[in-house]
């Protein structure tokens, strides 16, 4: 015998000693209670958000699952041997493949269907070594590689994400644990060290009932604060994009171009500013009706979209008025990018609508000399617009001297 196995034998002795049979179930279903009160957040938060939340479903599937498989291991004194074997294992794995196909959804909007093929395939060697060659160790070692392999796909999914909130690494957390404690039962399961039953006091019992509160606490936590923060990004979105057309609203566009105007000015760099307005908008209401002027606000805002460059900011202003911020971009730059916009079809299905647009230019350091603020370049580009409608729309002001 080494000096390792003198050094833990007492240890695990000792531990077996301080928990019983009725404490080992005490944990067991505490594990389960766990999972059934977080079941119902999960259900709230589904049933409230639904088309947000994709996977949150699942994830309330798999609570209930744990805490039905820890009422049947917390009865494995009372009931049928083979009940326990397929029933508490099943629901075990089953809640286990509900947390990773929630995941799935969540994240890469796909449900995969092999875990359900490995559930069946896992059911089938339960029965076999359970009722015709019954083999305890063996059992174990099925459900460790099972569980082990759903666990290690959640892992693979939540790595790359894991600095994106507190809940990532929680989950994180419990699963590497749980792998960890499946790894750890799976190695010493041929020496005989599980024999004896889930409830019986061996260390590797208590180690595998001890474990499953603490993973569950991590995970379903985990899941929860994971589902709160895309309901926050959620209501960020929201707060700052303009329902009707998707992009920024008022807001928004003002607290980016607010940040660009300081940025540009700090590093003397050029700065472009476009208030655009639809023309003879008013009477495309009033002839066509207003869902047809919403669907030209749309398509308008596409048309945008398709000729503007990467960190460009473009936000509706108010109405049919858009204002776009074009980063480290002179005026004649703004004029060739006005007049790409500008030549873009129409949806023909919808009627023809032009715009106008009053430009405005921050040159550095000297430019803001110019301009004190961000509101004094919107003023200028407001100026030029109305120049622009003065002198028979459907064209461009710059600093209300050139008509193009």
């Amino acid at each position: 015998m080494g000096w390792g196995t003198f050094a833990v034998q007492p240890v695990h002795a000792r531990l077996c000693l301080m928990l019983s049979a009725t404490e080992l179930q005490l944990i067991v279903l505490f594990g389960g209670g766990i999972a059934s009160v977080m079941s119902l957040v999960f259900v709230h938060m589904w049933r409230t958000e639904q088309p947000n939340l994709a996977g949150v479903g699942w994830w309330a599937i798999g609570a209930p699952c744990m805490l039905a498989a820890s009422v049947f291991f917390s009865n494995s004194n009372n009931l049928p041997e083979i009940v326990i074997i397929l029933c508490g294992n099943l629901l075990l794995h089953v809640g286990t493949v509900a947390f990773y196909v929630g995941t799935e959804k969540f994240y890469r909007n796909i449900s995969p269907r092999w875990p359900f093929i490995f559930t069946a395939m896992l059911a089938a060697g339960l029965f076999v070594f359970g009722q015709i060659w019954p083999d305890y160790r063996v059992r174990v070692m099925l459900i460790g590689v099972a569980i082990f392999a759903v666990e290690f796909m959640q892992v693979r999914i939540l790595w790359p994400r894991r600095m994106d909130n507190l809940g990532v690494k929680l989950v994180l957390a419990g699963t590497l644990f749980r792998m960890l404690v499946i790894c750890y039962r799976f190695i010493a399961a041929p020496s005989g060290s599980v024999e004896g039953g889930p409830l019986t006091s061996t260390f590797l019992q208590v180690i595998g009932v001890g474990a499953t509160p603490v993973w569950l606490l991590a995970q379903t936590i985990g899941f929860m604060l994971i589902g709160e923060a895309r309901l926050r990004e959620r209501i960020q979105i929201l707060a700052n994009t303009d329902s009707l057309t998707g992009i920024m609203n008022r807001n928004a566009i003002l607290r980016a171009a607010e940040s660009q105007y300081q940025s540009h000015v700090s590093n003397d760099r050029p700065l472009s500013v476009l208030l655009v307005d639809l023309d003879h908008f008013k009477t495309i209401n009033d002839r066509f009706g207003h869902l047809a002027g919403d669907d030209v606000l749309r398509d308008f805002v596409r048309k945008v979209r398709s000729v503007l460059r990467d960190g460009d900011l473009f936000g509706r202003y108010g109405g049919e008025e858009f204002l776009l911020i074009l980063p480290e971009t002179d005026a004649q730059k703004a004029i060739e990018l006005s007049e790409r916009m500008r030549a873009l079809p129409s949806d023909p299905g919808l009627p023809d609508c032009k715009f106008s647009i009053g430009l405005a230019e921050l040159k550095g350091r000297g430019g803001a000399r110019n301009y004190k603020s961000l509101d004094a370049i919107i003023n200028s580009a407001d100026r030029s617009l109305y120049k622009a409608k003065s002198a028979g729309r459907d064209r461009l002001v710059f600093a209300g001297v050139a008509n193009i």
